[in-house]
Parts: C-alpha cells; sequence; structure tokens
C-alpha cells in the first residue's frame, strides 16, 4: 500500500522522494513526540536565561530620566526595568558582569550626570533598587556585596544611608572586606544634598560607634575619614551643614582618642591610623574660616592628641623595635605637637613655637627628648580653656 496521498502537504504536495516508506513511517511515528520535546526546551531556555527578555525591555541608558524633575508612568517604567536587569547582574559570579553591572547601576550618579540627577529620580530609583542592593549587601558573596555597597553609595537617598548605616559594626556585619566598603561608601553621600541632616547625623553616630570597637585598622581609617569628610563637609547652612559638623566632631575626637589610647596598651598598628588622620585633622584646621568651628575643633583635639606622648613612652620598646613604627611613631608625634600648639596658640591667642624632633629621638633612643615634650605640652589639654 502507498503511503504518499496519507504525506501530501497542502494541494497535494508530495514529500521527498529521498525517503523510503520506513523512514516516513518513523517520521509519522516521532513527530509528535519531537514537537512536545522541542517545546519543553523552548520554555526550559526561557526559564534559563530570563535576562534575554528582560534586556528587550532594559533602556542602556537612564541619563535622560534623570534629569526630569517629574516622572512620568513610562520613565519609571524605564526605570523599573533598567533596576531589575542590572541589578540582577550583580549576583553573578561571573566578575566582568557584576563589574559591567556595577558601572550601569552607578553611571547616571556620578559626575556631570549625578550632579544633574533630580531628588525626584534619586528615590524612584532607590525605592526600585534598594531592595536588590540589602539583599545583595546581606546575603551575597564578598565580591557581590562590596559592588552592591558601591552602588549604594552613590544613590544618594537617605534609605542608601539607612543600608550602608547596618553593616558598619563588627557585631552587625562580621566580614571585614563590608564593614570597610560600607564606611567608605557613607563618604559620598555627606556631599549629597539629597540625605537629610538628621539621617545623615544618625549615620554619623552608628559609624562612631563602630569605630570606638572596630578590630581591624584599616576599616578604622576608612571609617574615619568618613568622619574626617564629614568634619569638612561644604553643605550650606540650609542643608545642615553646621549640625552634621557637630557630631562629626566629637565622633572624630572620641574615636581619635580611643586609638591613641590603644596605641598606649600595645596595638602598634593603630600607628596606621594615628598619623595619617592628624592629616586630616590639620587640613580641617588651616581650610576652616568659621571662628566658632575652629574653637570647637581646638576645643576637642587638644585634649585628645596630648596624651600620644604617654603612650609613646609606654611602648617605646616595642616601637624602637620595628623599623615602621619607629618612622610612623615619631612622625605621628611630631604632627600632634604641632597641631597641640598651633590650636592652643588660636585659643589663647598665643604665640609658642613647637620644634619636634621626636622621628630622631626614637630613631637614637633619646627618651628624654619625648619625656620633655610630654613635661611641656602634656597637660594643656587638662587646663583652661579646654575646661570651661
Amino acid at each position: 500500500m502507498s503511503i504518499e496521498p496519507a504525506l501530501a502537504g497542502p494541494r497535494g504536495i508530495q514529500p521527498a522522494t529521498s525517503f523510503g516508506g520506513q523512514e516516513c513511517l518513523y517520521i509519522m511515528h516521532t513527530l509528535p513526540s519531537l514537537i512536545l520535546r522541542l517545546s519543553i526546551i523552548a520554555l526550559l531556555s526561557m526559564a534559563w536565561f530570563p535576562s534575554a527578555t528582560m534586556a528587550q525591555t532594559a533602556p542602556s541608558s537612564l541619563s535622560d530620566v534623570a534629569k526630569k524633575g517629574v516622572l512620568s508612568t513610562r520613565d519609571e517604567g524605564s526605570i523599573k526595568a533598567f533596576a531589575a536587569y542590572h541589578g540582577q547582574g550583580l549576583t553573578s559570579d561571573d566578575a566582568g558582569v557584576r563589574s559591567k553591572a556595577r558601572q550601569k547601576l552607578m553611571a547616571d550618579l556620578q559626575g556631570l550626570s549625578g550632579q544633574q540627577a533630580t531628588p525626584s529620580f534619586r528615590e524612584t530609583y532607590a525605592s526600585e533598587l534598594m531592595p536588590t542592593l540589602r539583599s545583595v549587601i546581606s546575603d551575597g558573596t564578598i565580591p557581590q556585596a562590596i559592588a552592591a555597597t558601591q552602588v549604594a553609595g552613590v544613590l544618594g537617598t537617605d534609605s542608601a544611608a539607612t543600608t550602608l548605616s547596618r553593616h558598619l559594626s563588627q557585631s552587625q556585619e562580621p566580614r571585614e572586606a563590608i564593614r570597610l566598603w560600607a564606611a567608605a561608601s557613607l563618604r559620598p553621600l555627606v556631599v549629597e544634598p539629597n540625605v537629610t541632616a538628621s539621617r545623615l547625623t544618625r549615620a554619623l553616630g552608628d559609624l562612631g560607634r563602630a569605630a570606638a570597637a572596630e578590630p581591624s585598622w584599616p576599616t578604622l581609617r576608612q571609617q574615619l575619614e568618613t568622619i574626617a569628610a564629614a568634619v569638612h563637609n561644604a553643605r550650606s547652612q540650609e542643608e545642615g551643614r553646621d549640625e552634621i559638623m557637630r557630631v562629626a566632631r566629637t565622633e572624630q575626637a572620641r574615636v581619635l582618642s580611643i586609638a591613641i589610647k590603644r596605641l598606649g596598651d600595645g596595638e602598634l598598628n593603630m600607628l596606621m591610623v594615628i598619623g595619617p588622620h592628624l592629616q586630616h585633622v590639620q587640613q580641617q584646621f588651616l581650610d576652616q574660616d568659621n571662628a566658632a568651628a575652629l574653637n570647637e575643633l581646638a576645643k576637642s583635639m587638644v585634649p585628645v592628641l596630648t596624651p600620644m606622648y604617654g603612650s609613646i613612652l609606654n611602648q617605646w620598646d616595642a616601637i624602637r623595635a620595628d623599623d615602621q613604627a619607629t618612622t610612623l611613631g615619631g612622625q605621628s608625634l611630631e604632627k600632634a605637637e604641632v597641631l597641640v600648639v598651633l590650636m592652643n596658640n588660636y585659643l589663647t591667642d598665643g604665640n609658642a613655637a613647637a620644634s619636634p624632633k621626636y622621628q630622631q629621638a626614637l630613631t637614637q633612643n633619646q627618651k628624654a627628648n619625648v619625656e620633655a615634650g610630654q613635661a611641656r605640652w602634656g597637660s594643656l589639654g587638662s587646663g583652661p580653656p579646654y575646661t570651661n
């Protein structure tokens, strides 16, 4: 029996003549199951690669939307698609994919584009992106979490400051790298006026408490860097500049005082923190032209710095046994004395001069020179005008 009529297509088109009868019977038998398998594969492919569909709907950039003060429904849809697509990239184990996603998510909030981004855009963008960032920071791998903290740092919203604040302290965040990047990522928020002064001062308080108990010197250094940026902030008075400065000065003095005590108790790695931070304090003083702010900075810092003599003397032999500690110890004490004398002269209208040579004293084991400096300047912070 011929099977050709059964295989005839539309309008009687005949099948390919190269097939014999058995081949045609096999095709007829397997065609339904083949179609079923192909359908299943197609469905699974869609499940395995959702980003292909998302990529078709996500815009390549939000630069035009970022400038709008009033967002349309279409604008909000673009933001949502963009945040979902590139936010997914942050969860990738592929460093290249993750880096590209991070750059895309940050691009419209940095540089000139960032200066033009409106509060409406920032808030809408953050509302779409923050759930992903919170999840990745908390539960992602360390590289994923670092990328997410960096993105949070440019959002310029209260929600970003709140999220980063939850990862500052060792009690809340055991991963040192994430604490370090959470502290560093708070820094751009200091100068972003869309972050309210009240939210920022709370974050600075959280940062100060975290720094006071931070075991890692690189993380502590980043924490103090961010506090220093807040002391030196250039916000307007209406944007909370003075209140932010006040809180930051208090936290700076407290944390630096603890670091100097830790040095005296034997943590020589505190020299990696103290010396570099004293450079920030000097810039805060020299660049400030507000008399009230200068008074408060001097009053808060001189009592903190005068114990440096005792800390160096307490660890004299240990410091001298290490070449790097000898260099850093001498430099740090010299910076501290210069600041003490400079600030005290400002407050008292004095004209005393400092001529410390403590690096040489440590190198040549001239302990008496440091003791003489302590006798001359070490008690300044315990009397007027610091006690009234």
